[in-house]
């Protein structure tokens, strides 16, 4: 998805006060089980997922497990549901990160314990050319995954073009034109330190 920043048409000290304001609106709200879950689902349909739906049943049941041992937040604002994110243990063979890592041709890239994958990361169209919307929503939801779970590292499947985004955020690519095995799809995948990307978001506020 596209999230340039559009030239604002207003003064910037303008643009940059309005921001502030609906940042400091914006809440979050965890979501259990299946009728939280479906809060979310029209947001999740902006995602292209048409690749790993194909997989048919298998795809929705590791999409339940997913959500059933992960951390999914929902962000709203104005009683407007403008975003959500998906955070996962990984360790469960539930993940892209997991495929991947085989792939790599270090052992340096293995997994550790309180590591997890960043994903099903969505913003309402009207949202998604503001980037420090996404950053402010990005940060309430680790600290909500730090306060609630052991975090240690942060993994994330995505395009190049999201993990020139996430690299602002703290995280490093690891890899990229992973190719996902059975389709065309390629991916970068990436990684960041709970300390480093929670730096990296504190920086840009």
């Amino acid at each position: 998805m596209d999230l340039s920043i559009a030239t604002p048409s207003v003064p910037l000290d303008a643009v940059f006060m309005r921001t502030r304001r609906c940042n400091e609106e914006i809440s979050l709200h965890r979501l259990h089980g299946d009728g939280d879950i479906a809060t979310v689902l029209s947001l999740r349909e902006e995602i292209d997922l048409s690749v790993h739906a194909a997989a048919g049943a298998r795809f929705q049941e590791l999409e339940k497990k997913r959500d059933a041992c992960g951390i999914v937040v929902a962000f709203d604002l104005m009683d407007q549901r403008i975003g959500t994110i998906r955070i996962v243990p990984l360790g469960y063979g539930l993940t892209l990160t997991e495929e991947f890592l085989p792939q790599l041709p270090s052992d340096d890239f293995s997994l550790t314990c309180g590591a997890w994958e960043v994903g099903r990361l969505v913003m309402a169209p009207q949202y998604r050319t503001d980037v420090d919307a996404l950053r402010h929503c990005l940060q309430k939801a680790l600290l909500h995954a730090f306060a609630d779970a052991h975090v240690e590292t942060l993994w994330a499947t995505c395009t190049r073009a999201l993990s020139r985004l996430y690299r602002r955020f703290g995280f490093a690519t690891l890899a990229q034109d992973l190719p996902l095995p059975g389709t065309n799809k390629v991916y970068s995948l990436i990684r960041g330190t709970a300390d480093d990307v929670d730096r990296a978001l504190k920086r840009c506020s």
